[in-house]
Protein backbone atom coordinates (compact mmCIF):
# COMPACT_ATOMS: atom_id res chain seq x y z
CA UNK A 1 0.00 0.00 0.00
CA UNK A 2 2.40 2.74 0.78
CA UNK A 3 4.62 1.85 -2.45
CA UNK A 4 1.59 2.42 -4.38
CA UNK A 5 0.67 5.47 -2.26
CA UNK A 6 4.30 6.85 -3.16
CA UNK A 7 4.10 5.97 -6.98
CA UNK A 8 1.08 7.89 -6.96
CA UNK A 9 2.07 10.93 -5.79
CA UNK A 10 5.60 10.63 -8.28
CA UNK A 11 2.86 10.21 -10.87
CA UNK A 12 1.11 12.97 -9.92
CA UNK A 13 4.07 15.27 -9.17
CA UNK A 14 5.44 14.22 -13.05
CA UNK A 15 2.42 15.00 -14.40
CA UNK A 16 1.58 18.19 -13.15
CA UNK A 17 5.73 19.06 -13.89
CA UNK A 18 4.74 17.74 -18.21
CA UNK A 19 1.10 19.86 -17.91
CA UNK A 20 3.05 23.18 -16.72
CA UNK A 21 5.42 23.27 -18.86
CA UNK A 22 3.25 22.25 -21.67
CA UNK A 23 1.38 25.53 -21.05
CA UNK A 24 4.27 27.39 -21.14
CA UNK A 25 5.82 26.33 -24.18
CA UNK A 26 2.27 26.61 -25.75
CA UNK A 27 2.19 30.25 -24.17
CA UNK A 28 5.79 31.44 -25.77
CA UNK A 29 4.50 29.98 -29.25
CA UNK A 30 1.32 31.93 -29.13
CA UNK A 31 3.56 34.94 -28.45
CA UNK A 32 6.33 34.21 -30.89
CA UNK A 33 3.66 33.36 -33.43
CA UNK A 34 1.57 36.97 -32.98
CA UNK A 35 5.29 38.52 -32.98
CA UNK A 36 5.55 37.20 -36.45
CA UNK A 37 2.12 37.90 -37.58
CA UNK A 38 2.60 41.50 -37.28
CA UNK A 39 6.20 41.56 -37.97
CA UNK A 40 5.02 40.49 -41.66
CA UNK A 41 2.02 42.55 -41.73
CA UNK A 42 4.11 45.60 -40.72
CA UNK A 43 6.32 44.01 -43.72
CA UNK A 44 2.99 44.36 -46.23
CA UNK A 45 2.49 47.79 -45.44
CA UNK A 46 5.44 48.62 -45.85
CA UNK A 47 5.78 46.90 -49.70
CA UNK A 48 2.39 48.89 -50.05
CA UNK A 49 4.27 52.20 -49.27
CA UNK A 50 5.45 54.51 -52.04
CA UNK A 51 5.84 57.87 -51.23
CA UNK A 52 7.77 59.84 -53.81
CA UNK A 53 9.46 63.10 -53.55
CA UNK A 54 8.76 64.87 -56.86
CA UNK A 55 10.65 67.94 -56.35
CA UNK A 56 12.68 70.43 -53.98
CA UNK A 57 12.56 74.26 -54.21
CA UNK A 58 13.79 76.01 -51.41
CA UNK A 59 12.77 80.50 -50.63
CA UNK A 60 13.10 82.75 -48.01
CA UNK A 61 13.87 80.22 -44.65
CA UNK A 62 11.92 77.45 -46.08
CA UNK A 63 12.72 74.00 -47.93
CA UNK A 64 9.40 73.03 -50.03
CA UNK A 65 9.14 69.51 -51.22
CA UNK A 66 6.60 67.95 -53.75
CA UNK A 67 5.66 64.76 -52.47
CA UNK A 68 3.19 62.34 -54.29
CA UNK A 69 1.34 59.08 -52.82
CA UNK A 70 2.05 56.64 -55.13
CA UNK A 71 1.19 53.54 -52.66
CA UNK A 72 -1.79 52.12 -51.98
CA UNK A 73 -1.76 53.10 -48.24
CA UNK A 74 -3.00 56.13 -47.05
CA UNK A 75 -0.49 58.39 -44.93
CA UNK A 76 -2.83 59.75 -42.38
CA UNK A 77 -0.61 60.35 -38.84
CA UNK A 78 1.75 62.72 -39.90
CA UNK A 79 3.15 63.39 -36.43
CA UNK A 80 4.12 59.83 -36.16
CA UNK A 81 6.43 60.66 -39.83
CA UNK A 82 10.16 61.66 -39.71
CA UNK A 83 11.66 64.62 -41.57
CA UNK A 84 15.11 64.28 -42.40
CA UNK A 85 17.16 67.41 -44.15
CA UNK A 86 20.73 67.96 -44.89
CA UNK A 87 22.13 71.37 -45.68
CA UNK A 88 25.62 72.54 -46.46
CA UNK A 89 25.99 75.83 -44.38
CA UNK A 90 28.79 77.06 -46.09
CA UNK A 91 30.84 76.98 -42.51
CA UNK A 92 32.80 73.62 -43.36
CA UNK A 93 29.82 71.04 -42.26
CA UNK A 94 26.68 69.32 -43.49
CA UNK A 95 23.91 69.99 -40.78
CA UNK A 96 21.64 67.13 -40.34
CA UNK A 97 18.74 68.15 -38.70
CA UNK A 98 15.21 65.98 -37.93
CA UNK A 99 12.50 68.32 -37.69
CA UNK A 100 8.56 67.93 -35.80
CA UNK A 101 5.73 68.14 -37.44
CA UNK A 102 3.27 71.24 -36.66
CA UNK A 103 0.60 72.17 -38.47
CA UNK A 104 0.83 75.41 -38.49
CA UNK A 105 4.42 75.67 -40.02
CA UNK A 106 5.88 77.19 -36.94
CA UNK A 107 9.88 77.74 -36.82
CA UNK A 108 12.30 74.16 -36.95
CA UNK A 109 9.47 72.42 -37.98
CA UNK A 110 7.62 70.72 -41.18
CA UNK A 111 4.19 70.76 -41.99
CA UNK A 112 1.95 69.08 -45.13
CA UNK A 113 -0.73 71.05 -47.09
CA UNK A 114 -2.66 69.02 -49.49
CA UNK A 115 -5.01 71.02 -52.18
CA UNK A 116 -8.23 70.83 -50.54
CA UNK A 117 -9.76 72.12 -54.34
CA UNK A 118 -8.44 69.08 -56.01
CA UNK A 119 -8.68 66.58 -53.08
CA UNK A 120 -11.98 67.59 -51.00
CA UNK A 121 -12.52 64.68 -49.27
CA UNK A 122 -10.18 64.19 -46.72
CA UNK A 123 -7.94 67.30 -46.72
CA UNK A 124 -5.83 65.83 -43.48
CA UNK A 125 -4.78 62.45 -45.33
CA UNK A 126 -3.02 61.83 -48.02
CA UNK A 127 -4.17 59.13 -50.14
CA UNK A 128 -3.20 56.65 -52.52
CA UNK A 129 -2.46 58.97 -55.98
CA UNK A 130 -2.79 62.42 -54.14
CA UNK A 131 0.16 64.99 -54.11
CA UNK A 132 0.87 67.63 -51.34
CA UNK A 133 3.32 70.01 -50.23
CA UNK A 134 5.83 69.27 -47.17
CA UNK A 135 7.52 72.86 -46.02
CA UNK A 136 10.52 72.57 -43.53
CA UNK A 137 11.17 75.87 -41.56
CA UNK A 138 14.51 76.10 -41.56
CA UNK A 139 15.44 79.94 -40.16
CA UNK A 140 18.91 80.68 -42.20
CA UNK A 141 20.11 84.57 -40.39
CA UNK A 142 21.92 86.39 -42.34
CA UNK A 143 25.64 86.54 -41.51
CA UNK A 144 27.39 90.26 -42.46
CA UNK A 145 29.27 90.31 -44.43
CA UNK A 146 27.81 87.34 -46.55
CA UNK A 147 29.43 84.04 -47.24
CA UNK A 148 30.96 84.23 -50.71
CA UNK A 149 28.97 81.49 -51.73
CA UNK A 150 25.59 81.66 -50.33
CA UNK A 151 23.47 81.01 -46.85
CA UNK A 152 22.86 77.68 -47.49
CA UNK A 153 22.17 74.50 -50.04
CA UNK A 154 20.01 72.27 -49.66
CA UNK A 155 21.50 68.42 -50.25
CA UNK A 156 19.46 65.96 -48.48
CA UNK A 157 15.79 65.29 -47.60
CA UNK A 158 14.31 61.75 -45.92
CA UNK A 159 10.80 61.33 -44.96
CA UNK A 160 10.02 58.34 -43.44
CA UNK A 161 6.16 57.47 -42.43
CA UNK A 162 4.94 55.62 -39.28
CA UNK A 163 5.33 52.38 -40.63
CA UNK A 164 9.04 52.76 -41.64
CA UNK A 165 9.02 53.54 -45.53
CA UNK A 166 11.13 56.04 -46.43
CA UNK A 167 12.20 58.38 -49.42
CA UNK A 168 15.10 59.95 -50.04
CA UNK A 169 15.78 63.05 -52.10
CA UNK A 170 19.29 64.67 -53.59
CA UNK A 171 18.27 67.73 -54.97
CA UNK A 172 20.35 69.27 -57.97
CA UNK A 173 22.75 71.37 -57.01
CA UNK A 174 22.60 75.01 -56.64
CA UNK A 175 19.63 74.85 -54.59
CA UNK A 176 20.71 78.15 -52.56
CA UNK A 177 18.28 79.74 -49.28
CA UNK A 178 18.05 82.98 -48.69
CA UNK A 179 18.48 84.66 -45.19
CA UNK A 180 15.23 85.16 -43.26
CA UNK A 181 14.19 88.56 -43.41
CA UNK A 182 12.94 89.42 -39.39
Amino acid sequence: MGTSLAALLIMAVFFTGVILMYRTTLAGNVAVSSAIREASNDAVDRTRTNLRVIGLSTSECRIVIDIQNNGSIAISNPQDMDVIATMDTFQGVLEARRFQYDVTAAVNSWSLTIDEDIYPFEPSVLNPGESGILTISWPLTAVTPPPALGYGEARAVTIGTANGSTADYAPPRGMLMTPCVP
